[in-house]
């Protein structure tokens, strides 16, 4: 069994009606946990409200031993609204996870998953280095996500050197045609592998599924859509395919495999509200 790490937020989104917990790296650890696998969640919140909510929920589910606690910043929050049934979300700074110390592992990392989000913070990127320095056998895996202002042309030129394998949605994947200057499909892919030597890309499309360009070979899959009557909202889908494929792929290293079971699976988690569903039973 592969050793995995995800590592950035972990806050409360504040959702029009209820706060629950989120932060992308938080969900995938949750997922690939629950899934079976052997996960350190690394982050940083406060021993506040919210920070003691999300402690206990870490520890009750056993990804708790990476998080580390600040006395100089409260844990972090976002605030939610939905427009045509689509997360927006705004956030605030100088908040803890931004402030991600380095923690000690047990064993040398097979798998290190991280987001765009939190390698904005200067102080994350100093810890972030340490890891990758330490695991140089790892795969390294970015989970791309533009929010707000807090990303840069700086920032995910850095994500994008340190990764293995990339994750992006529609929305980030013409971002980085607009900032790399690559009109069409073939060249953005062409830039990526020459600048950054990325030959792994996982694409998700919304509606229209998911698009995985890995090695040289390209696969398409279709979304199954979930019917408005159980649709709750979108939170964490992303999430939930990511951490998903990772676990269906590592097991059994089958691409299209992967790429079902992760579609699947993101239908599933817009069946309930929020990112981290209530029912265990979508795991097996």
């Amino acid at each position: 069994m592969k050793n995995l790490v995800t590592f950035g937020e972990v806050l409360m989104d504040c959702l029009p009606d209820k706060n629950v917990i989120g932060g992308a790296p938080f969900n995938v650890a949750i997922h690939l946990k629950r899934f079976g696998n052997q996960v350190i969640f690394i982050s940083k919140i406060a021993k506040d409200d919210f920070g003691n909510e999300i402690f206990d929920f870490a520890k009750k589910e056993n990804i708790e031993k990476g998080i580390s606690f600040d006395t100089n910043h409260p844990t972090g929050f976002v605030s939610v609204e939905f427009i045509e049934k689509e997360p927006h979300y705004t956030i605030e700074t100088e908040k803890a996870w931004q402030f991600i110390d380095y923690v000690g592992l047990d064993k040398p990392v097979d798998v290190f998953i991280y987001g765009s989000l939190a390698l904005h913070f200067e102080k994350n990127q100093t810890t972030f280095s340490q890891y990758k320095s330490e695991n140089p056998k790892a795969i390294f895996v970015c989970d791309l996500n533009l929010r707000g202002d807090f990303y840069s042309e700086d920032t995910i030129n850095y994500c994008l050197s340190n990764a293995t394998i990339l994750k992006v949605n529609d929305d980030e994947w013409m971002y980085l045609k607009e900032i790399y200057q690559q009109s069409t499909e073939n060249q953005l892919l062409g830039y990526l592998k020459k600048t950054f030597n990325l030959i792994k890309i996982i694409r998700t499309q919304g509606k229209k599924g998911a698009r995985v360009y890995w090695d040289d070979a390209i696969i398409q899959e279709s979304t199954q859509m979930v019917s408005d009557n159980l649709f709750k909202d979108a939170i964490g889908a992303g999430d939930g395919f990511l951490a998903c494929f990772l676990n269906s792929y590592f097991k059994e290293n089958d691409v299209q495999k992967a790429l079902k079971n992760a579609l699947i699976f993101a239908g599933k988690i817009c069946q309930f509200s929020g990112a981290i569903p209530s029912d265990k039973n979508i795991y097996y």
